[in-house]
Order: C-alpha cells, then structure tokens, then sequence
C-alpha cells in the first residue's frame, strides 16, 4: 500500500466518523455501521470488521 493510498484511507475513516456521529445512531448499530463502511478501506482487518459487524447487528 503506497503512502497516498494510506492517507485516503484515513481521510475515509474520520469521514466516516464524522458522519456517524453525526447520525445520533443506537451504540450497536453505529458500531456495526463503522465496521461495515470500514472494511473496503482496511481489507487487512476484514475477519476483526467482520465480526464487529454481526455482533452488533444481532445486539441492535
């Protein structure tokens, strides 16, 4: 992964954030929220954002 291709990623994730802070979601489904948009920007922790995600999908 080249150094431009990281810095987008991390521009993804704080927009990411900052929308789902913005959106006064329950805890669950935000967390599941993050976990979903993250995972084609951080394909590494895919089994991590996975889990996270139908976790608390069954929670919320």
């Amino acid at each position: 992964m080249t150094a431009q291709q990281k810095i987008l990623n991390w521009k993804h994730l704080t927009e990411i954030l900052q929308s789902i802070r913005l959106s006064g979601q329950g805890d669950a489904a935000r967390a599941a929220r993050i976990a979903e948009q993250l995972l084609p920007h951080f394909p590494k922790f895919s089994y991590t954002l996975n889990r996270i995600h139908s976790r608390m999908t069954q929670t919320a």
